[in-house]
């Protein structure tokens, strides 16, 4: 539904943004969590926000922490 699209939509945004997996979930999981009250169990919740965040990443590529343990880069900087 709705509420499911907007998380999703959220997801991807912050993903873009560079933001890493934990706070994502730290985050969204809270807000999706309240949204959806009374229709699914917290915990179902969670694993929904954790499917979504997987499926971004998989699209969009690691996250800037993965990324320099990734290739060993110490310092972005060289890049910019």
């Amino acid at each position: 539904g709705t509420r499911h699209s907007t998380m999703v939509g959220a997801v991807v945004a912050l993903v873009h943004a560079g933001f890493g997996d934990q706070e994502i979930g730290d985050a969204i999981t809270v807000a999706h969590v309240k949204s959806v009250d009374g229709d699914r169990p917290a915990d179902q919740t969670a694993r929904v926000v954790q499917n979504a965040i997987q499926w971004a990443r998989d699209r969009i590529g690691a996250s800037l922490e993965n990324l320099d343990k990734d290739l060993n880069v110490s310092d972005w900087s060289i890049w910019s």
